[in-house]
């Protein structure tokens, strides 16, 4: 009985040992990683999820965290996405390294939340439309992470660029409607961020960059160049756009948007260019809000027309040798952006080679070696620029024609050889406008000329803008434009000097004043600052007494922070220092006159009328600037040396010898 139960119970134990089993191996049937969500089918791998019967368009393609070695094949409108997310985990890696790991061959494709890695190409795309990659780490190909050509509303969001060994990591071809934003571009040396061709009315934005030889690229944006009307405004700043994922983005026509992306040690930062052949043919693009920073060059357009680069914030420091750089491209808008701080220069802030028609407006040149460089550009005009603490040259204006350089504010660093501006080769280009009932960059009441830091002359009239000393020419470095003849200064003031004297002698000048006990003064003798000095007066000497003098005086103060605004001056022009020359040449030749008359009463006197007119004549070739003074003394005395004889023989006045 024992041995018949004994039977039954490892009958039992066996059956349900089989039952176990087959359930578990049923799980392990059924523990596909790859699940079609709309159908319920499972897969072992995203190929065979592809290509099932059941998987349709619209169709969600749902990939466990794991490793899929295969290159797929894309050629369903489906979406394809990680189950968790998580592209860390979730990695399809092209089996044999010299081909793609993802291949859209359809339109509207979703691929979302995988590293792609290990293809020649990342993810391919050839004409195809709506295609949105997102949230997707690209390492290990070995041509492009992402390559698209002639597929328009396309976008890539949220990725992370890590390939090292590419030509490209975003590469794209007459692609119209792009939207890349969000992304992370790790990029080395020798390898561009982003090569884009012909991008129509496309938005790149709030994307992250570092390193490469090129951090981004733009190359023939626009659909075609119309001509402006030949007024130099500014657009308007109006531009919008959304960055929702998977939704539309807020495109506008012919416009390529590049903003607030963060962009740093490149060898090119933000770079665009047209067509040497065609310059007329691209344009439009529109680069704004972007931190760019020590980028060899920072912002650089070429062969363009109509671009407008404002509001980003670029700095120098590392390689970087442009801030923003234009050449041959015409109609340019350069405003409100801020290049450089006083820690981290270039050798150029805002740069123009060979362009027509561009206008740079109120921008911010920090510590550059040369603030506005303009070169062989025709029609510019160059206006509301603050320009500090440049270590050469802040404004810098060769062989360009019909410039206008006005309402400027210019403070150079001249602790060594700069100088607030330097033009030679530009006949044409002027320094102020007719002045005009507005407030001026310093908050003057009149629109007219710049102000210059080293200008040191006097508003004599109050109404802001100077009127000796002009023009302002840069101590001679503005060569053929003539100079500013409005230069703009601050209102003047004296603060508490005052009951100034003057005391003069024919070779110096001694002037006296009244000011607050232990407050020093500065003094300038012809523009130039001579002595700072706490006493209240001051002797200049070893004048020149055939020249015109003039003195000011001014506080002594500590300038405001941020750029060196001269100090104004009471101002006095003595030049009544040469009229007490010529005062005490009257009196010589009045003199002479006398011994003159006598000599023709008493011959005797001539001998002394002579030397006398000779003396007066040495002085006044001294003293006086008026040449027929010094004639009149020596031709009185030829006459009396001509007439000697004469009178030593007339009869009349023998008797007197």
């Amino acid at each position: 009985m024992k041995t018949i139960q004994n039977i039954k119970t490892k009958k039992l134990i066996c059956c349900g040992v089989l039952a176990i089993l087959l359930a578990l191996t049923v799980s392990t049937v059924n523990a596909q990683p790859v699940h079609n969500l709309d159908t319920g089918e499972d897969f072992a791998t995203i190929q065979a999820g592809i290509d099932a019967n059941n998987t349709t368009a619209g169709h969600t393609i749902s990939c466990d965290d794991q490793i899929y070695n295969e290159s797929l094949l894309v050629y369903k409108e489906i979406t394809l996405q990680s189950t968790n997310n998580t592209p860390d985990n979730c990695i399809i890696r092209s089996a044999t390294n010299t081909t793609y790991a993802v291949y859209i061959m359809v339109n509207n494709i979703n691929v979302r939340g995988f590293s792609i890695e290990n293809g020649t190409y990342g993810v391919r795309n050839l004409w195809r439309s709506n295609t949105t990659v997102d949230n997707c780490i690209f390492q290990n190909n070995t041509q492009y992470s992402y390559f698209a050509s002639s597929s328009p509303y396309s976008e890539v969001t949220n990725c992370v660029f890590n390939d090292t060994e590419v030509i490209d990591q975003l590469q794209g071809q007459r692609c119209s409607y792009v939207y890349i934003a969000n992304n992370t571009f790790n990029t080395p040396s020798g390898v561009d961020g982003i090569d884009f061709t012909s991008p129509r009315h496309s938005i790149f934005e709030n994307n992250t960059f570092r390193g490469g030889t090129t951090a981004m690229y733009i190359k023939r944006p626009g659909t075609g160049f119309i001509i402006p009307p030949l007024s130099l405004s500014p657009p308007l700043k109006s531009i919008s756009a959304t960055s929702r994922l998977f939704s539309t983005p807020l495109f506008e026509l012919n416009k390529v948007i590049v903003r607030n992306n963060d962009v740093r040690q490149a060898g090119y930062g933000i770079r665009s260019e047209g067509s040497s052949y065609n310059q007329d043919q691209y344009g439009d693009i529109y680069i704004y809000d972007n931190e760019v920073h020590k980028n060899g060059n920072n912002i650089y357009m070429r062969y363009l027309n109509r671009s407008y680069v404002y509001q980003n914030n670029v700095t120098g420091g590392g390689a970087a040798v442009y801030g923003i750089r234009f050449q041959q491209s015409n109609y340019t808008y350069v405003y409100n952006n801020s290049v450089n701080t006083p820690s981290a220069g270039s050798q150029y802030g805002i740069h123009h080679d060979s362009c027509n028609f561009s206008y740079v407006e109120g921008n911010h040149v920090d510590r550059s070696m040369y603030g506005v460089f303009i070169r062989a550009t025709d029609t510019f005009n160059v206006t509301k620029n603050t320009i500090l603490n440049c270590t050469y040259r802040s404004i810098f204006i060769t062989i360009s024609e019909s410039g206008i350089i006005y309402n400027n504010l210019v403070a150079t660093d001249v602790s060594g050889l700069g100088t607030n501006c330097y033009e030679y080769g530009s006949p044409t280009v002027k320094f102020n406008i007719t002045k005009t009932k507005e407030e001026n960059i310093i908050g003057g009441p009149y629109i007219a000329g710049n102000y210059w830091s080293d200008y040191n002359g006097t508003d004599l009239n109050n109404d802001g803008i100077g009127d000796t000393y002009l023009p302002y020419d840069s101590e001679g470095k503005i060569q053929s434009g003539g100079g500013d003849y409005q230069p703009l200064v601050l209102p003047t003031t004296t603060k508490n000097i005052n009951n100034v004297t003057i005391e003069k002698g024919q070779t110096w000048i001694l002037l006296i004043w009244d000011m607050d006990p232990e407050k020093s003064t500065k003094v300038f003798h012809n523009g130039k600052l001579v002595t700072s000095t706490i006493d209240s007066n001051y002797l200049i000497s070893d004048l020149s007494p055939n020249q015109k003098h003039t003195f000011a005086l001014s506080v002594d103060t500590t300038p405001p922070v941020g750029y060196p605004i001269s100090e104004k001056y009471l101002e006095f022009d003595q030049s009544t220092l040469m009229e007490s020359f010529d005062q005490s040449l009257i009196y010589i030749f009045a003199l002479s006159s006398v011994f003159l008359l006598l000599s023709f009463v008493y011959p005797l006197f001539s001998l002394i009328a002579v030397p006398t007119y000779l003396y007066g004549g040495i002085t006044a070739l001294n003293q006086s600037n008026e040449s027929w003074i010094i004639l009149t003394f020596f031709l009185c005395a030829v006459m009396i040396l001509l007439l000697i004889p004469t009178m030593l023989e007339n009869k009349k006045f023998s008797h007197i010898f």
